[in-house]
């Protein structure tokens, strides 16, 4: 006998679909700023952390805005496990540099998963939250443990909270 789904069975298949499909993420939460208006301005590298490393800064400008409509987060590496990060105003040529590097864990491949480590430091331009990842606990044993939250206000991100990562 061929069994055949009743139009009921197809609605409850199709909910439990829906309802299983990722919900809003985090990030739809935290709308952007507006877009660039006009020509981008050149990064202006004023504080002694941004002109040490302008190279780095005007070279991730010129790929243009990638985060909170109108500005560029980029990252680089400052010795093994660490990184540096910075935000480019596109609009004003204003430049923000974290002013403590970001470190991960030295940890086996054999224990650690690639596929679910996440990036350093994870934006969209479609939002203006901010999530940074780090290696606070060493004894964790994982690349990274630690989310750090942050949104973009003003100038500056605003810390919003730390998520502990579980394996």
């Amino acid at each position: 006998m061929l069994y055949r789904p009743s139009m009921s069975h197809l609605g409850i298949a199709f909910l439990a679909a829906f309802l299983a499909a990722s919900p809003l993420s985090e990030f739809d939460k935290f709308p952007p700023e507006p877009g660039l208006s006009a020509q981008p301005k050149a990064p202006q590298p004023v504080t002694p952390m941004a002109r040490r490393y302008r190279t780095m800064i005007r070279g991730a400008a010129a790929e243009g805005p990638n985060f909170n409509g109108r500005y560029t987060i980029t990252q680089w590496g400052c010795g093994t496990n660490c990184i540096l990060w910075a935000v480019i105003n596109n609009a004003t040529g204003e430049v923000w540099v974290s002013p403590k590097p970001v470190s991960s864990c030295w940890v086996s491949l054999a224990t650690e998963d690639e596929a679910k480590t996440p990036e350093w430091i994870v934006a969209r331009k479609d939002s203006s939250l901010i999530y940074v990842h780090e290696c606070v606990r060493p004894e964790s044993g994982r690349v990274f443990d630690t989310r750090h939250v942050y949104v973009w206000k003003g100038s500056a991100p605003q810390w919003l909270r730390d998520d502990r990562l579980e394996p």
